[in-house]
């Protein structure tokens, strides 16, 4: 760093000022900016039994480990809970700050066994849950009739279907906890009907022996999300052959999908008994064969707790367009987040979400973004106003003042305006504004929380970003005039009328006004023109003719040409 010096006539050496400068400049741009970057962390721990996993905000490390037993982990800011769970324990990880103890229920695991049977069969119904208070099923029959069975955590309830008719049955698979938060599973079974027996014919003559063969019928589950590169599921045989003869394989190693999956959802209503709706579109690109997608609803409130989830799988090809309700959760008075999160191929994920908020039983969609997009129109439509003025004023004053002494005052401005410190100031806002704007889209190198954050840090940051166009805009005016008017010119014409190449397309007259034709190319000889190609008018018989340059009487919007022209193109007809 240049140290400030004072000469023998008490100045001073403006440059180690000017410099001293930027570097406070500097280190306050880059301290605002730590305050737009939101850390991210991680957490991983791993055993023989078991692994947990989790991602959150925060500057916290610790790396404890033992013999059979190792973690990292970055802990999160704010408070959060995580559950864990294997055959030998079942835990809660909770990272607190000094907020209320949140506790999230989730469903760890679930079985419909068999997933398909015949008429009058039993069905094994089973979850497991975290956090719970009570778990139950809602099973809707083919003819759309529902029935509620009690569930106990950990353990089977048999099941036996009321109406058992032939069709599929719908099984959603529900958890709650003392707090109203609802976790729940979509799934489904079904019902065919039964083989006709075979009775052998009564006849004398003799005994017939009937063999009767056994039967294969191989029940396999949902295949796991990937894990350690491997997905797992369970087969059962629910026929009569004992062995294992035909069995489907239970262990494959997880290979990414060959395509993308997009999602947006749209037209949020809530209806008046509550049941909020919603449209989904998943749009599937480049893939050649169906693909089995989990599908994940949640909704979060404004505490960041989610008090509502659902999982389904859904099978896509293409594109799928379905209206989804949620009827299960009574939402009071409040902000909340509605968001859907995918899971395909090898945890290949997407997500969308949307905020909305209950007022009076009545909702109100994303009401900031609707503020957001108005002071942007009328933001944009002001800035665009003031900078038309400013040009309108500029042009006018460029006409009255032409003196040497305007003329240096504007160039000392100028130079001000390009001075180092003003560059560093004007990078810095921008910077800035970029970090305020996508602040909620990203976290480090992972996917951020687009939840955190509040509607007056958002205007805050948006009148920021705004101010700084509107500065850039003022600033470079000149340029940005400049740049207008060479649009504006390369929209009229392809080339510049001044030169050689702005002949060509312009219109041949002769001098009584009688339209020719266009001018197509420009032939030269030597450095002169020697004369024009002419791209003739439909009426004549001829696609185009050659003109010598000396034929040419005058230029301008038009070429005019010799009445000679004319006459010998209708000779010619």
């Amino acid at each position: 760093m240049e140290k400030e010096v004072k000469y023998p006539d008490g100045s001073m050496n403006s440059r180690a000022i000017k410099v001293e400068k930027n570097l406070v400049l500097i280190i306050l741009i880059l301290f605002i900016a730590i305050f737009f970057i939101q850390n991210a962390s991680s957490l991983t721990a791993n055993s023989s039994s078991y692994s947990v996993s989790m991602f959150g905000t925060g500057m916290a490390t610790a790396t404890p480990s033992s013999a059979s037993y190792s973690s990292v982990s970055l802990l999160e800011d704010k408070a959060t809970t995580r559950n864990a769970e294997s055959s030998a324990y079942t835990g809660n990880i909770g990272f607190f700050e000094s907020v209320s103890y949140h506790r999230t229920v989730s469903i760890t695991s679930y079985s419909i066994s068999p997933t398909s049977a015949v008429v009058g069969s039993t069905i094994g119904l089973s979850i497991s849950a975290l956090n719970y208070q009570s778990v139950w099923a809602k099973i809707i029959a083919p003819n759309s009739q529902e029935q509620t069975v009690d569930l106990v955590n950990g353990q089977t309830v048999n099941y036996l279907p009321s109406p058992s008719i032939v069709g599929t049955y719908s099984v959603t698979f529900y958890a709650n906890s003392s707090t109203g938060a609802i976790a729940s599973i979509v799934d489904s079974f079904e019902l065919t009907e039964q083989a006709a027996e075979t009775t052998p014919s009564s006849g004398g003559g003799g005994t017939t022996t009937i063999t009767e063969n056994c039967t294969y019928i191989w029940d396999c589950t949902s295949w796991s999300i990937c894990s350690d590169g491997k997905q797992v599921r369970v087969c059962k045989n629910t026929g009569t052959c004992v062995g294992t003869e035909g069995k489907p394989i239970e262990q494959r190693v997880c290979s990414d999908a060959l395509f993308d999956v997009t999602l947006k959802f749209t037209d949020l209503v809530i209806t008046e008994n509550n049941t909020l709706e919603f449209n989904v579109d998943l749009i599937e690109r480049g893939g050649i064969e169906k693909i089995d997608v989990q599908i994940k609803y949640s909704i979060i409130d404004k505490d960041n707790n989610e008090i509502f989830s659902q999982i389904e799988t859904k099978a896509i090809q293409g594109e799928l367009n379905y209206d989804k309700r949620i009827e299960e959760v009574k939402l009071e008075n409040g902000e909340y987040i509605l968001r859907v999160d995918i899971l395909y191929g090898n945890l290949q994920r997407a997500f969308a979400e949307q905020k909305f908020e209950i007022r009076k039983e009545e909702l109100w969609t994303s009401p900031a973004k609707k503020f957001t997009n108005k002071l942007l129109i009328i933001s944009g439509s002001l800035i665009i106003l003031l900078v038309l003025i400013i040009l309108i004023l500029m042009k006018r004053r460029k006409g009255k003042k032409r003196s040497v002494v305007y003329q240096r005052k504007v160039k000392h401005n100028l130079r001000r305006i390009r001075s180092k410190s003003f560059s560093v100031m004007l990078v810095g806002f921008i910077v800035i504004g970029f970090l305020a704007v996508f602040r909620s889209k990203f976290t480090g190198f992972v996917v951020g929380n687009p939840i955190v954050g509040n509607g007056n840090w958002k205007i805050i940051e948006f009148v920021l970003v705004i101010g700084v166009l509107g500065l850039f805009m003022f600033l470079y005016r000149s340029k940005i005039k400049v740049l207008f008017e060479w649009a504006r010119e390369r929209i009229k014409s392809e080339y510049p009328k001044n030169s050689v190449r702005g002949l060509i397309k312009k219109r041949v007259c002769t001098g009584e006004g009688e339209y020719i034709g266009n001018v197509e190319e420009i032939i030269l000889e030597g450095n002169k023109i020697y004369g024009l190609k002419i791209k003739l008018d439909k009426r004549f018989n001829r696609k185009g003719i050659l003109i010598k340059y000396n034929c040419v009487k005058g230029l301008g919007q038009i070429v005019i040409t010799d009445a000679k022209v004319l006459e010998h193109l209708k000779k010619l007809q």
